[in-house]
């Protein structure tokens, strides 16, 4: 059943991390505004398929509809259209960090409102609720391409700028400690989602409901950071941001097994959300201004810069993360116990943060 269950949760990931690469190009040649209604439609059917699937063959198609719904509304909407409307550094930071936050509302209203819902009616209605959003929401879609800058040829012309040079001359490896950064960080959390309610059972007996409100502090941490932390982190400093905040998150981890109560929880998990949120809100930014500059060194400057493809390189290190997390998670607590998982996340964090100074 663990296993089962891993590959089920896992499976979102899986496609997601196929489907990243097929967003950013399709992005970049036809614009913003198609995936956003391929993903418009999927949500719709996979929500359905999870109101009324009832097999686990039904539930694994409806998880695969979920990856390719989420690359595409997370590569050309929450990130790629905000990128291209905001040119300006800091706007740009505290606009990508409210957008990143919007994932932080959903976590944060989806898990009581979905165990309330669940322990009332059932599993069909919150899902069944999420079709009709997402009804309404494709209704949206047809007039708003009218508003936003959705294609690199409909976009205004953008003055050339100089490149910053210790961006270009090691662009490869700034690209590799962002991404490994948010590989870490996101890692923590896609091993505490699988894991950690396995362990409250072993060892608290708490009700079902509380099973999905223990994730509270984590939404409220993540959605305060990305929120907050945009326009703050550009102007004192990328890399002091991300850099802290993988302290803090490692420091988080080793703290979690220690919790003798759910209660006792509501510290380290908000510390660990607000970490992750914070390593996002500093370096997914980071992420744009790597695109335009790429851009700027081939002297193409009238073009919107290719932030899907940038983009859809992140979005693999968190698609990874949530891939390898449930699969290898249910192992690694078998053969070395939850509290000796969060310990060697904890130090992986830890060893990862002085690397950020590459930035």
């Amino acid at each position: 059943d663990n296993s089962r269950l891993g590959f089920l949760l896992s499976l979102k990931a899986i496609v997601q991390l196929a489907a990243n690469p097929l967003i950013a190009v399709v992005s970049q040649r036809q614009g913003f505004a198609l995936p956003l209604l391929v993903g418009t439609v999927n949500l719709i059917l996979c929500a359905l398929l999870f109101a009324c699937g009832r097999s686990y063959e039904i539930l694994s198609s409806a998880r695969a509809l979920q990856g390719i719904t989420s690359a595409c509304f997370t590569i050309a909407g929450r990130l790629g259209v905000v990128a291209s409307t905001y040119s300006e550094e800091t706007k740009r930071s505290e606009a990508l960090g409210r957008a990143l936050g919007g994932g932080a509302v959903g976590v944060l209203l989806g898990y009581p409102i979905a165990g309330f819902l669940y322990q009332l009616t059932g599993k069909s209605v919150p899902f069944l609720l999420i079709a009709f959003l997402a009804v309404l929401l494709l209704g949206k879609n047809e007039f708003i391409e009218e508003d936003i800058c959705f294609s690199a040829e409909n976009c205004p012309s953008r003055k050339p700028v100089e490149p910053l040079q210790q961006y270009v001359h090691h662009r490869h490896l700034v690209l590799g400690v962002v991404v490994g950064a948010i590989f870490l960080s996101t890692s923590v959390m896609s091993l505490l989602e699988p894991c950690l309610p396995f362990w409250l059972m072993e060892t608290m007996k708490p009700e079902r409901w509380q099973l999905g409100a223990v994730f509270i502090p984590d939404s409220c941490g993540y959605l305060l950071t990305t929120h907050f932390l945009g326009g703050l982190a550009y102007r004192v400093g990328r890399w002091k941001v991300a850099m802290l905040s993988m302290i803090i998150l490692g420091i988080s981890c080793t703290l979690v097994p220690l919790a003798s109560s759910i209660i006792h929880l509501t510290g380290p998990h908000f510390c660990i959300g607000a970490g992750i949120g914070a390593v996002d809100a500093s370096l997914v930014p980071l992420l744009a201004t790597l695109a335009e500059n790429r851009q700027r060194l081939d002297k193409i400057v009238d073009l919107s810069p290719s932030y899907g493809k940038t983009f859809a390189l992140g979005q693999t290190a968190v698609s990874l993360a949530y891939c390898l997390g449930p699969m290898l998670g249910g192992m690694l607590v078998e053969s070395l116990g939850f509290p000796r998982l969060m310990l060697c996340m904890g130090v992986l964090n830890l060893v990862f943060a002085p690397l950020v100074l590459i930035l």
